[in-house]
């Protein structure tokens, strides 16, 4: 829950450095979408169940999906999987 509080915490930061300016400047515009991709990427979820941040990744990204945004649309999600650590053994090493 932590990092999903974190995440809502970090954009919300973002939006209200923008809220209620009379003027946006294209320069607010790619600060505040800067600030949002940063937040978004560390975000970062997992399915695979084996990994120790599973159940934290699960349950953000649960959250994530039920949640609507001020008018009431639901938000669009992208999960971008990681790949799995690569593993060599130190024979495979030697010499590298």
């Amino acid at each position: 829950m932590a990092m999903f509080e974190s995440l809502s915490d970090r954009l919300s930061h973002s939006l209200r450095k923008i809220t209620g300016k009379a003027t946006l400047t294209e320069e607010n515009i790619k600060e505040t979408l800067r600030e949002v991709r940063m937040a978004l990427l560390e975000a970062d979820v997992t399915d695979d169940q084996s990994d120790p941040q599973y159940d934290i990744s699960h349950e953000a990204s649960e959250r994530l999906s039920n949640a609507r945004d001020a008018r009431g649309r639901a938000l669009e999600i992208h999960k971008l999987h990681q790949p799995a650590p690569l593993l060599i053994t130190k024979e495979e090493s030697a010499g590298v």
